[in-house]
């Protein structure tokens, strides 16, 4: 089992670690805070992949992401999918009622 103990998930540099979340929780995404999506990142690393997808942000670090997989599949986790078009129809009207 995968166990990331105060260990930057993305560049294995130890140190002060925040959750970041794999799967993003946001304006674009809609995923869960649960175990599984929450990994340790440093401070700079949560700095620069910011509003990224994990993939994108270590596109160059392809044994990395198979780690966080792994991880992923290990605690259970499996991110959310599907087509969350109608959600976000719903924020847009909650946003234009709110405006009003």
């Amino acid at each position: 089992m995968i166990i990331y103990d105060k260990i930057c998930a993305n560049y294995g540099k130890p140190g002060d670690m925040l959750m970041e979340q794999v799967f993003p929780i946001n304006k674009a995404d809609l995923d869960e805070q649960k175990s599984g999506n929450l990994v340790p990142s440093c401070q700079a690393c949560n700095d620069s992949k910011h509003y990224k997808k994990y993939r994108d942000f270590l596109a160059d670090r392809p044994e990395t992401i198979d780690r966080i997989e792994k991880y992923r599949r290990e605690m259970g986790y499996e991110p959310l999918s599907g087509d969350f078009s109608q959600i976000q129809e719903i924020i847009e009207l909650a946003k234009r009622y709110l405006a009003i």
